[in-house]
């Protein structure tokens, strides 16, 4: 059986090395002729003679393997461009960089030899979302929101009332792995969930990835996340800024050295809350409350010999809430903030033997705090409350093909991760005192990974393979995960597809409040307790046919050492051992996920619909019974779409829309209250009412009401002499749905709910140049 085995491995090496020896390699970039930024999954392929095609990756880089000294028409088509065809006829390896320009008619040429070569990899179960998409994202106060779109998708939740954060497949928010240019981000929300982190002005690239996660992403349970920032126009100078509702952002970019080296700067902020504390500014007896948001991407990158390329980038974003009132001798504050700070540097090359390399270093924090502050006649005291995060790391992997069916990536990662868990810093008349009830917990991770596809006109395989060291010691922990997707086209219109996966995770974010209100903080799930993992399968077909598709896929999730805390989550700050008031068990998913879509010229509608169920077991809740997971939502559906009612090449006006129901979330109310009596001493003193206690059957005991919302724009855009100009107008929440963003016991015992988001009227401005 052994000698079978190694005569077939020796037969196919020797036929792959014969493929390899009558063919030659074309590579290079595909990029966007006037701006010169990377294009990803631009699709080249042949339409005469040999049948070869590939896709751009995130970088724009593609490679072919051609017949040499044959001709062979190779054509480039990407949305949005116009589609170009090339006459090859090559001896040796050429490198053809591909430059796409919008609305132009090239002719076809002959590309001549040239030198060296880089690898290509189509991603199965990967959406990806261009530049363009990005762009015209639906609006959410005037301000554009990519996650607006990534929650249309089926298998993907927006959770309740006020949150960008994803759920996916039964997964919560932590499970999702959210990567700002391959760098971990802790922190998705802006302005109550309203807006994300991500400024739309800045990005290039939103890849997601629900099934088939790559092997070389590894850390959570439930999804990839993968942003990427422009690099910056390497041709001209070009800059946008924009006023919404909401806040104001400026965008500048433009070459450092033309056609080599570039930069890009993006900051935002929101406003409100300068005009409501200048209006309130010495005004004594009053109290003014206010909110807001900030960041800055920036980012910058140069070029050698057009092999190698360096790429620095950063982020910074902050939110606060905080109340301020001020009377004769006395002031006070009260602060609760959170905020990301994030920097890489990559490094990127082509080996002249076809391979592409590239290397990452980064950095990454994130802190949340909560500040009570007093002066009183001249005298202040303060206490603070504190969590921090920061994170090293470094990525490194290697791309190459061998023919046009099999396509390799392997490669290294690590990180160090400190955490330290809530703290109170608290100072008076300038002293100040730290108490640590839980010392900083120290994390470390070591990964290797491996994958293949194979892919031909009727299937496409991936395979890959991670495996990691990590815990507080290297040698503490070893995890192994596999990961294999499948899809088979049983024609042009039709497919089925399949896969499974094994991931691990070490972290885990407790919120703050039960209440629902904001704030997090992370902890670790190594040392004191076990990482949590997941197994997951799925399968489904897929149909399209012209304008009309459909995707539908039916998938479980088994986990185990998945995390909860179903007491006070402020015990955190008191509890010295915070890991004994967190407990382990299981937990399941399963579910249908469907998508329907349209797409013409001048409307495009997309319809979801997932039916699930979540469901977790602990051992000392109800002896081990299941009970709804916090995110567990039944029904979830939405309707989007967008109607262009006027386009050509100086005006365009279209009207967007969507519509959102789903189940309501999960929550934990009391069954009874018990009669009790309050402190028989200084009962003034206390700043709770020990009249009753309340009592609860289980947890997540009781539901939200359903949610539902409707959105709706209209937007103008004109050309301009140097640019363009667009307004948009709207309304958020159009016939005043009172969804619940969080719920509360008032003093009588009875139920009151918080609502964020009323109907709200929204209006911007965005100005090119």
């Amino acid at each position: 059986m052994q000698s079978r085995l190694y005569i077939l491995l020796v037969c196919v090496l020797v036929n792959l090395a014969a493929t390899a020896q009558n063919t030659v390699k074309v590579f290079g970039v595909v990029s966007d002729a006037v701006t010169a930024e990377l294009l990803q999954s631009a699709t080249i392929k042949s339409t005469s003679g040999t049948q070869v095609s590939a896709i751009t990756n995130v970088y724009g880089y593609y490679s072919l393997n051609v017949p040499q000294n044959e001709p062979i028409e190779i054509q480039v088509s990407f949305i949005g461009y116009k589609t170009q065809k090339f006459l090859l006829k090559q001896t040796t390896d050429t490198i053809l960089n591909i430059q796409m320009v919008p609305g132009i008619e090239l002719d076809e040429y002959t590309v001549s030899a040239n030198k060296n070569t880089y690898s290509s990899k189509t991603q199965i179960g990967q959406l990806a979302l261009t530049s363009e998409a990005i762009k015209w994202a639906p609006s959410l106060a005037g301000e554009s929101n990519v996650m607006s779109v990534l929650k249309t998708l089926p298998g993907v939740s927006a959770g309740k009332e006020g949150s960008s954060e994803l759920f996916v497949r039964g997964g919560s928010h932590d499970q999702n792995l959210i990567l700002l240019d391959k760098s971990p981000v802790y922190n998705l929300n802006h302005a109550f969930g309203l807006l994300s982190v991500f400024n739309s002005s800045a990005l290039k690239n939103v890849s997601l990835y629900k099934e088939g996660i790559p092997a070389e992403f590894g850390g959570r349970l439930s999804s990839v996340l993968d942003v990427s920032v422009k690099e910056g126009n390497r041709k001209t100078y070009a800059g946008d800024f924009t006023i919404s509702t909401v806040a104001a952002t400026a965008t500048a970019e433009g070459p450092i050295v033309k056609d080599k080296a570039s930069f890009l700067i993006s900051a935002r902020r929101s406003w409100p809350d300068i005009l409501i504390t200048g209006i309130t500014a010495g005004n004594q007896n009053d109290m003014a409350i206010g909110y807001y948001f900030m960041d800055i991407n920036a980012k910058t990158n140069f070029s050698v010999k057009k092999k190698h390329h360096f790429y620095l980038s950063s982020y910074t974003g902050q939110d606060k809430l905080f109340a301020k009132s001020e009377t004769t001798g006395q002031k006070s504050k009260m602060e609760q903030g959170w905020g990301n700070t994030i920097a890489s540097a990559r490094y990127q090359s082509v080996s002249g033997n076809g391979a592409f390399n590239d290397a990452v270093l980064y950095y990454s924090s994130f802190n949340e705090f909560d500040t009570n502050g007093i002066n009183l006649s001249g005298k202040t005291a303060t206490q603070q409350n504190k969590s921090e995060l920061r994170e090293f790391g470094f990525k490194t992997s290697r791309e190459f093909s061998i023919g046009n069916n099999f396509k390799f990536k392997f490669g290294m990662d690590g990180l160090s991760r400190s955490i330290q868990p809530p703290y109170k810093v608290s100072k008076e008349n300038g002293n100040s005192s730290e108490i640590k009830n839980a010392e900083p917990v120290y994390q470390k991770e070591l990964a290797a990974f491996a994958s293949t596809e194979y892919s031909t006109k009727r299937v496409d395989i991936e395979f890959g393979l991670r495996t990691s060291l990590f815990g507080e010691h290297l040698s503490d922990y070893f995890s192994l995960e596999p990961r294999l997707s499948v899809y088979y086209h049983l024609s042009n219109s039709f497919s089925v597809k399949a896969g499974t996966m094994h991931n691990t995770q070490t972290v885990y974010a407790m919120p703050k409040s039960v209440q629902g209100m904001p704030g997090y903080t992370w902890l670790p799930t190594t040392g004191h307790l076990k990482p949590q993992s997941s197994w997951q399968t799925s399968t489904g077909v897929k149909w399209q046919k012209g304008k009309i598709s459909f995707d539908s896929e039916v998938y479980y999730k088994w986990m185990e050492n998945i995390v909860g805390n179903y007491l006070y989550p402020s015990n955190l700050y008191q509890s010295t051992q915070w890991y004994d008031i967190i407990e382990q068990g299981i937990g399941k998913a399963y579910g249908l996920d469907f998508l329907a879509q349209y797409n013409a010229n001048d409307f495009q509608i997309n319809a979801k619909y997932t039916l699930s169920k979540a469901e977790h077991s602990f051992p000392s809740i109800l002896n081990g019974q299941w009970i709804p997971a916090n995110y567990d939502i039944r029904h979830d559906f939405s309707l989007d779409g967008a109607w262009t009612i006027q386009e050509n090449d100086q005006k365009k006006k279209w009207f967007t829309g969507n519509f959102a129901l789903h189940s309501g979330i999960p929550i934990s109310l009391p069954t009874q209250s018990i009669k009790s009596m309050n402190p028989v001493l200084n009962e003034e003193n206390y700043p709770f009412d020990f009249s009753y206690l309340d009592y609860y059957s289980q947890p997540n005991n009781a539901r939200v009401k359903l949610y539902h919302r409707l959105d709706f724009g209209f937007h103008m855009q004109k050309e301009l002499s140097r640019g363009y100009r667009t307004w948009s107008v709207g309304v958020i929440n159009v016939y005043n749905r009172q969804n619940p963003y969080s719920i509360y016991k008032d003093s009588n015992g009875d139920f009151k709910q918080v609502v964020m988001f009323p109907i709200m009227p929204f209006v911007s401005f965005k100005r090119s140049f």
